[in-house]
């Protein structure tokens, strides 16, 4: 089973509107007037851990950015509740254009179903401005497990009980994942609280 996940830079809605203005003004404008953005560092969150995948993914893109911006770019990890963290902070980030966040599925399009109050509202607060990256997250299963297909892993489940176990960390793609299956296979899964692990993004 293949389900989607990806990773898009975000920006604040009000500083989103200046650092479109901004990108196509120095698209469209000589050498040196496309100089003139970014004038000074660019701050670029990041709501997951160091080492993270996400975390890499910024760092990566963090250094592609400096060498063509000629200005620096900081990349910062501030991970916590899922990524809505980091996330919250690039919403209410000041509307100057120099703050973006790398952000994925949990704190931008889970979060929003799992809780009635977050200290962000991802579709008015937030714009994307790019896809980075996109991978997908796949069910595996032992060697030895009986299934060989996504069919014959529902029939299994089905058969189990209440006997399944998940582990309870929201939002989390691999979360709903699971509860996908779960609802697909009508079996029941006791939810078992854990650690968030590296990368927090998948």
């Amino acid at each position: 089973m293949r389900l989607p996940g990806s990773v898009v830079l975000w920006a604040g809605l009000l500083q989103m509107k200046r650092f479109l203005a901004l990108t196509f003004m120095a698209m469209l404008a000589p050498a040196a007037q496309a100089q003139s953005w970014p004038s000074q560092p660019v701050h670029v969150i990041v709501p997951a851990s160091p080492g993270s995948s996400l975390d890499v993914v910024a760092r990566v893109l963090g250094e592609r950015l400096h060498a063509q911006w000629k200005q620096a770019v900081v990349v910062e990890s501030k991970p916590g509740a899922g990524g809505m963290l980091g996330m919250g902070a690039v919403a209410k980030a000041p509307a100057d254009g120099f703050t973006l966040g790398v952000g994925f599925n949990g704190p931008v399009a889970i979060a929003p179903l799992l809780y009635r109050r977050m200290a962000y509202d991802p579709a008015k607060d937030l714009v994307p401005v790019v896809l980075t990256t996109s991978q997908p997250n796949v069910l595996a299963v032992a060697a030895t497990h009986p299934a060989n297909t996504v069919a014959e892993f529902v029939a299994w489940a089905k058969k189990q009980d209440g006997k399944l176990t998940s582990e309870a960390l929201r939002p989390n793609i691999r979360y709903q994942a699971l509860m996908l299956v779960t609802l697909f296979s009508a079996s029941r899964t006791s939810a078992v609280p854990g650690r968030p692990r590296r990368p927090e993004a998948a």
